[in-house]
């Protein structure tokens, strides 16, 4: 993993641009803590900082450049089908380094952007290319790896973070409003937006065009199903043969010259992921689990089981309630709010880790495209059953049936909606409501609303916007990189093979628990999900916790109330309080914008 950093002056304007240059890449420091190099052409000025993961000796230490000094090459990543790439490529190259980033670069010179279609990996590249005055800037297709871009009259500034193009000071600071209620609705900003007006997200391949000043864009092409897999499709399911092909993906992504490890929470991703590297392995396997503070939970007893079966190093970390406290610690790692309390125990759990894993597993990306949410099973019960369940809610409502049963029951009844589309933005939303509702999902296919396109939806937001966008801050802020093997292009180009009724017809991740019981014969999977994060209404909750939360809802003229009306706020948190309703995540949500607020505007 590696920081990008560079600095276009459009107009000649600064007078030490070196002196801006160092700032952005200061910002993102952690993020290449192994070496670091700048380098200018004119008006551009450009900054790498490298941690060192693929090819740790001094010759991948560089910005890779052309001779003539027309083409510049900045990374950040990993690409696991390097080999293949390397074969690919003209004979007569003369290689200095067995780093991806040189293949990367080689494959550019020689076939142009449209290379980034053939990477199987994460990353965030910018190719500067004076011969066509063209600046290109690409992310990978799954957006794991992330890249922000802000164009302005005077200058065109690119960094692997928000904070870095803030750090040169040259972007008015005016906080997006619209970003700032859709993160109410859906809990993150709704890329390419970011929660600052001058500053967007690049998703996919962008173009810009250094003589006129203006931007191209276009998406990946579809992925190519791998020869392997094609056995798999059209075959009665064989859970062994599944098994096989999974473990062949994973085991691209084991590093060869830094230690490692798997975030462990007991559930059925992780749990698979530390069994077949247990299997591919013959070394034990590090593992970590974290919880708050108290009694062992049932998915951290499930992780230990999980170890014990896979003979794995398993270090289990309990997190003191006083780190929630401790916002000066976990705030600044955040570009901008993410109402996911995902994002505290990764940050604490990479922590903790980083000095023993330089590289980590997580199981990000299956639930999205094997069917793992609780609101892909209500959906597809909610087309099946759609005209009963709507005249059975007007009945329920009646008579005041819709209030009762758990958390999931009631919002279920009060997100049901003649909409189909409308139906699913209501399942992807924060409840209770914090804003008015902001109409239909972002970024949706323009054709009839079914499962697969609740799963597009969630492959193409919520995935890159919340679940990896925490997974990468949280960790690079500890310089240990994050991989994400369920994202591997040939796993996702065979889900996209199956209907998403298919992949669902037996149960929330039948595949997986499939593979699972393979790969784990004499343990079963966990019953059901809870999900990675922070229940504030748990009986481990300090009191003083609860009391530190009611705290920041103080003063009345913070910046928070510009959104949420303090009344909302008062009433919500009540209900939380009082045991009426557990509320945790819109309180999370409320409680991460205000301390962010309050950070963005110096309040």
């Amino acid at each position: 993993m590696c920081g990008i950093s560079l600095l276009l002056d459009k107009r000649h304007h600064l007078k030490e641009p070196e002196t801006v240059l160092q700032k952005m890449m200061q910002a993102v420091a952690h993020r290449g803590p192994d070496f670091a190099q700048i380098g200018n052409s004119q008006n551009i000025y450009w900054g790498f900082q490298r941690l060192r993961i693929q090819d740790i000796s001094a010759q991948a230490d560089q910005i890779w450049q052309s001779e003539d000094g027309q083409q510049v090459l900045l990374f950040n990543g990993e690409i696991y089908n390097t080999e293949p790439l390397r074969r690919s490529l003209r004979p007569t190259v003369e290689w200095q380094s067995a780093c991806d980033a040189e293949v990367v670069f080689q494959a550019l010179l020689q076939e142009g952007i449209t290379c980034c279609h053939r990477f199987n990996g994460m990353f965030a590249l910018v190719w500067l290319d004076l011969a066509s005055k063209t600046l290109w800037m690409a992310t990978d297709r799954h957006g794991i790896k992330p890249l922000f871009v802000a164009d302005t009259p005077d200058y065109l500034l690119i960094s692997s973070e928000i904070k870095g193009i803030l750090a040169s000071g040259l972007v008015p600071r005016v906080l997006n409003a619209k970003a700032v209620h859709h993160y109410l609705q859906f809990k993150y900003a709704p890329a390419p937006a970011t929660f600052w007006e001058a500053i967007q997200k690049v998703g996919g391949v962008w173009g810009y065009d250094l003589t006129q000043g203006s931007f191209q864009f276009s998406d990946y092409p579809p992925l190519v199903l791998p020869p392997a897999a094609e056995v798999l499709v059209g075959q009665p399911f064989e859970a062994k043969r599944w098994l096989a092909f999974f473990e062949e993906a994973f085991a691209l992504q084991i590093p060869q010259e830094v230690s490692w490890g798997v975030f462990l929470s007991g559930g059925i991703d992780s749990s698979l992921l530390l069994a077949a590297f247990g299997r591919l392995r013959e070394v034990a396997v590090q593992a970590f689990t974290i919880q708050m503070a108290g009694a062992m939970t049932a998915e951290s007893a499930q992780a230990q089981r999980v170890a014990a079966q896979t003979h794995a190093q398993w270090d289990w970390v309990e997190l003191p309630w006083e780190s929630l406290a401790d916002t000066a610690t976990w705030l600044p790692a955040l570009d901008q709010p993410i109402a996911d309390s995902a994002f505290l125990l990764t940050h604490y759990l990479s922590k903790h880790s980083h000095t023993a894993a330089k590289v980590v597993f997580s199981g990000a990306g299956a639930d999205e495209y094997w069917v793992g949410y609780h609101r892909h099973r209500a959906m597809a019960i909610y087309l099946q059953h759609r005209s009963f369940l709507l005249k059975s809610k007007q009945l329920l409502r009646a008579v005041g049936l819709t209030q009762y049963g758990s958390r999931l029951w009631q919002k279920f009844w009060e997100d049901l909606d003649p909409n189909e589309a409308l139906t699913y933005a209501h399942f992807c939303s924060l409840t209770p409501r914090l804003t008015p509702e902001n109409g239909l999902l972002e970024n949706t296919p323009n054709t009839a609303f079914g499962l697969a396109q609740a799963l597009w939806h969630d492959q193409q937001n919520y995935l890159p916007e919340d679940v990896l966008s925490l997974s990468d801050q949280a960790t690079m802020w500890h310089g240990q990189e994050m991989r994400v093997p369920y994202l591997d292009n040939g796993l996702t180009a065979l889900a996209e093979q199956f209907s998403a009724k298919w992949r669902l017809h037996k149960g929330q991740k039948w595949v997986l628990k499939a593979l699972h019981q393979t790969a784990l014969p004499s343990l079963k999977p966990f019953p059901q999900k809870l999900g990675f994060g922070i229940d504030l209404q748990a009986a481990a909750v300090p009191p003083w916790v609860l009391q530190w939360i009611n705290d920041q809802w103080q003063p009345r003229s913070q910046p928070l109330y510009d959104y949420v009306a303090y009344e909302k706020v008062q009433y919500i948190w009540h209900q939380h309080r009082t045991g009426q309703q557990n509320a945790s995540p819109a309180i999370w949500a409320l409680l991460m914008l205000g301390l962010w607020l309050k950070q963005a505007t110096n309040f």
